[in-house]
């Protein structure tokens, strides 16, 4: 079972679209209920991808209209997880972020299972990266950390990956890393300094998806 740290760039969202057609424009739809306009809109825009935004609970009326080709998705309801299932099996892509909005409430865990189920197993832990060389800031305040480890065909174009770090997971969801199963391929992987850090969590909820054994790079 192999450990991989999914990140949330627009280099990710680049080899989701890579395989379509070249004069297909690929679409993405945030169901998230917003997208920020200056650090993800734009930049994707100028990549040529189209971009659209709705509330979790419109998802699965704009997925069934078969415009677009990805999804960004993160906490869902029962029914919005039967929605991207049929998507997925129409062909369709999707981009899951960290599951978020309230770790306590019941679509937190019921969606981490659903991944689970998929053979993307959740990790709640704290990601770093021991070389401080290979740290950025972003526009938000946040620190990302740099990879250029995109397996062929998925690199082309794509000059590298960042991924959020944290220095603790209080008061806020944690980019997580997963555990993947077979059938999985990875295809882009953190830098070798990116590793993951064990921090004692009591909460009955996170329990489950506390792994052993932190991240090696």
């Amino acid at each position: 079972m192999s450990h991989q740290v999914i990140a949330i760039t627009l280099s990710m969202l680049g080899i989701a679209a890579s395989g379509l057609a070249a004069e297909q424009r690929p679409a993405v739809l945030f169901a998230t209920g917003w997208v920020h306009n200056a650090y993800v809109v734009r930049p994707l825009v100028a990549m040529g991808i189209e971009v659209d935004a709705c509330p979790p609970e419109k998802m699965a009326g704009l997925l069934a209209s078969g415009k677009y080709n990805v999804v960004v998705v993160t906490t869902m309801t029962e029914a919005q997880r039967k929605a991207l299932n049929a998507f997925l099996a129409r062909g369709g892509s999707g981009l899951v972020c960290n599951p978020e909005g309230a770790w306590h409430m019941k679509d937190w865990p019921a969606t981490n299972e659903w991944l689970a189920a998929l053979g993307a197993r959740p990790r709640w832990e704290v990601l770093q990266d021991s070389n401080k060389e290979n740290l950025c800031r972003d526009v938000m305040g946040c620190e990302l950390s740099w990879s250029d480890q995109v397996a062929a065909p998925y690199h082309r174009g794509v000059r590298g990956l960042l991924t959020v770090t944290a220095s603790s997971t209080t008061g806020w969801e944690p980019p997580m890393s997963f555990d993947f199963a077979s059938p999985w391929t990875v295809v882009a992987r953190g830098a070798g300094t990116h590793k993951g850090v064990p921090e004692v969590r009591n909460d009955e909820q996170l329990q489950p998806w506390i792994p052993r054994k932190p991240l090696a790079g």
